[in-house]
């Protein structure tokens, strides 16, 4: 058991590093960011240890140093990171034995997007050796990402500072073309979200709301919409429309 253990630890491990890899620009990203808005290198890189969720805290971060409301910051980490939920309790039918209450919070932890995926690749069940290896991995990259990023654009010079705090922008592009070209559906329910967000800053009235606000209320109708004119089919409904055929 303790050697089956250990190689389902190996296998998470090799899995999570191509995932920590790709975090590793993602949070210098979070981390340049966090100091171009008047932070220490210590703010996001404890942001990252405690909170380990790549849009919730670029999200956040911005909201920092906007000087939203802590009620503001929460309810758009809420609205943001609410898929995490579905997708913990998705893993948790994959788990392969009766595990502790501090086994499951930690797979809640260390489930983002990458490595829910790479986990969903694996067909049957999954050890807690596995989940271990996989988000260990994936977290070091994020957290090292984080204090390189940070640490570098202190000792940058302004100039720079100023011209990689632009750097979530087109990581945000980075993200968002690939799936655009791919699904029309991402595309519309991308200018609808864009659309709304213009709202908040060219309609006076609009203007004077609280920050965070102007993230919350696009975020749900752009997901309300995408769920209203895009719903996504289950198999009873995919049999149901391929014997009409």
């Amino acid at each position: 058991m303790k050697k089956r253990g250990q190689s389902d630890f190996s296998k998470g491990v090799c899995n999570g590093l191509p995932v920590a890899l790709g975090y590793i620009p993602l949070a210098f990203s979070f981390g340049t960011i966090a100091i171009s808005g008047g932070y220490n290198f210590i703010v996001p890189t404890i942001m990252s240890m405690l909170s380990f969720t790549g849009a919730g805290q670029m999200a956040g971060i911005q909201m920092m140093i906007q000087a939203a409301s802590l009620v503001s910051i929460f309810l758009v980490n809420l609205v943001i990171n609410a898929r995490y939920l579905v997708m913990s309790l998705s893993m948790n039918n994959r788990i392969t034995e009766k595990m502790s209450f501090g086994k499951r919070m930690f797979i809640a932890f260390g489930m983002t997007d990458e490595n829910f995926s790479v986990a969903s690749l694996y067909h049957g069940r999954l050890s807690f050796g596995f989940f271990a290896g996989l988000m260990l991995t994936s977290y070091t990259g994020w957290v090292l990402g984080t204090l390189v990023g940070a640490v570098l654009m202190q000792i940058m010079p302004p100039i720079i500072q100023e011209a990689l705090s632009i750097t979530i922008y087109a990581m945000f592009c980075g993200l968002l073309l690939p799936s655009v070209k791919k699904d029309k559906a991402v595309a519309i329910i991308a200018v609808i979200s864009v659309a709304i967000s213009c709202m908040f800053w060219f309609i006076p009235v609009l203007t004077t709301l609280p920050s965070g606000i102007n993230i919350i209320v696009p975020t749900v109708i752009a997901a309300a919409v995408g769920a209203w004119l895009f719903p996504i089919k289950n198999d009873h409904d995919e049999t149901k429309e391929a014997n009409n055929e």
